[in-house]
């Protein structure tokens, strides 16, 4: 794809070159903004910190902003971000959403813009022990379950205290 800041146009009869005409100004082609992360489906979750990404753009710095309503409204994340970064680390607020976009756009030319192919999810992540909770007595050496339950957790560790000493079982 071409791109430039000095383009112009040059259009001539193909049986007589002195026939034509040329673009009264230069003009610029720049490659667009392409946001690839989040890019729809994703679930991030409340207080982690992930990477919004772009392809590269030629073009000047941009404006980074997020919706939780489907693109209605934009909230800053951040303004006149470097587009040569490909990349901004986002700390995710506490806006739990499930209709959430990204969009990255020209500081110059707002026009100029792209925000998440489809929608992804805000999130926040919890965890309930449903069995023990309190109350219980277990015998010693015997086989118990450990029931819980989660949401928006990749991953769970699994400790356990007696008189408060911990003895980590799972990670």
């Amino acid at each position: 794809t071409a791109s430039g800041s000095s383009c112009n146009f040059i259009i001539s009869d193909v049986d007589d070159e002195n026939i034509n005409d040329q673009s009264d100004y230069d003009f610029s082609i720049i490659q667009p903004i392409t946001v690839t992360d989040p890019n729809g489906g994703e679930n991030w979750n409340i207080g982690i910190t992930y990477d919004i990404n772009w392809d590269n753009y030629t073009g000047n710095n941009a404006n980074i902003e997020y919706s939780i309503d489907a693109g209605a409204n934009w909230i800053v994340v951040s303004e006149n971000v470097s587009m040569n970064l490909t990349s901004y680390n986002w700390l995710v607020p506490d806006t739990p959403s499930e209709n959430c976009l990204i969009k990255v756009s020209d500081v110059n030319n707002p026009s100029i813009n792209d925000f998440s192919n489809a929608t992804f999810t805000i999130s926040t992540p919890s965890i309930e022990i449903i069995s023990p909770n309190g109350g219980e007595i277990w015998e010693g050496a015997s086989s118990e379950v450990i029931l819980w339950t989660s949401e928006n957790i990749s991953q769970l560790k699994i400790d356990f205290s007696t008189n408060h000493q911990e003895m980590k079982i799972y990670d």
